[in-house]
C-alpha cells in the first residue's frame, strides 16, 4: 500500500467484516481506530467503530464517531438510522427523529433510483433521470 491510498484495500475491510461478525471485538476496534487514523476520510471504519463503541456501553463516543461516518457519507441511510437509534437511546428523541427521517429518506432514494434504473453511487444531481435527489436536505 503506497502512502498516496486513500482507501482501506478490500483486504483490510474484509477482515475488519470478518472480526466482527465472528465476534473478535477487542480485534475489529483495534483496526477500525487504525483504519480511522490512516484513512480518515473513509466511512467505514467510523461507522463499524461506532458500532463498536454503542454496543459496548461507550454511548457518548459513539454518537461522535456515528456522526463522523454520516458527515462522511450522508447517502447512507443505515449510518443515519444507527446515529438515530444512538441518539434515541440517550433521550436525544427530537435530534433522533431527524436521523430517522434521513434514513426514510433515503431508503425513498433507493427506491426511486431502482425504479428510474439509476446506478447506485451516481450523482443524480447532474443526472438527466428527473432530479431524483431534490428530496433530500443538504
Amino acid at each position: 500500500m503506497t502512502a498516496n491510498t486513500k482507501e482501506p484495500s478490500q483486504e483490510q475491510l474484509s477482515i475488519l467484516l470478518e472480526y466482527y461478525q465472528s465476534g473478535r471485538f477487542a480485534h475489529a476496534e483495534k483496526l477500525s481506530k487504525s483504519l480511522t487514523k490512516e484513512f480518515p476520510k473513509h466511512q467505514f471504519g467510523w461507522k463499524l467503530l461506532g458500532v463498536l463503541y454503542g454496543q459496548s456501553g461507550r454511548n457518548s463516543e459513539a454518537v461522535n464517531v456515528k456522526q463522523t461516518a454520516v458527515a462522511l457519507s450522508p447517502q447512507d441511510a443505515e449510518a443515519h438510522n444507527n446515529l438515530g437509534n444512538m441518539l434515541k437511546e440517550l433521550g436525544r428523541v427530537r435530534f433522533a427523529g431527524s436521523c430517522q427521517v434521513r434514513h426514510n429518506e433515503h431508503n425513498n432514494l433507493k427506491l426511486i433510483r431502482r425504479d428510474l434504473r439509476i446506478p447506485n453511487g451516481t450523482d443524480c444531481r447532474s443526472s438527466t433521470a428527473a432530479g431524483c435527489c431534490s428530496t433530500q436536505r443538504r
